[in-house]
């Protein structure tokens, strides 16, 4: 009986989606939660995120005005990996204009 043999020499690949779309900015001026999602021939490739060196949730939501790293890695059975960092900032302040008067 004959067995098929796969070779991954494939990274996964770590989608990141804010809202269901994937991420294209880094700077909001609103809150925001992110989720990963991996792609790899291995179904049980593993997922791990951090923020600022803490274990992140994906999904997790983002409500405080300021800056944020994340580092987010998959690997999968065949020892292949990807890291990613991702760094965002959220400016939740309004901008404040002091009176300006003619000369």
């Amino acid at each position: 009986m004959a067995q098929q043999v796969v070779v991954d020499r494939s990274a996964p690949i770590i989608d990141v989606l804010e809202g269901g779309t994937p991420l294209t900015s880094r700077l909001f001026n609103r809150p925001v939660a992110l989720t990963f999602r991996v792609r790899d021939v291995d179904p049980n490739v593993t997922l791990q995120a951090t923020l600022a060196g803490a274990p992140y949730v994906s999904g997790t939501p983002f409500t405080a005005h300021g800056t944020y790293h994340l580092d987010v890695s998959a690997s999968d059975c065949a020892g292949n990996q990807f890291a990613l960092p991702i760094d965002l900032e959220l400016d939740l302040v309004a901008p404040q204009f002091d009176t300006l008067t003619p000369p």
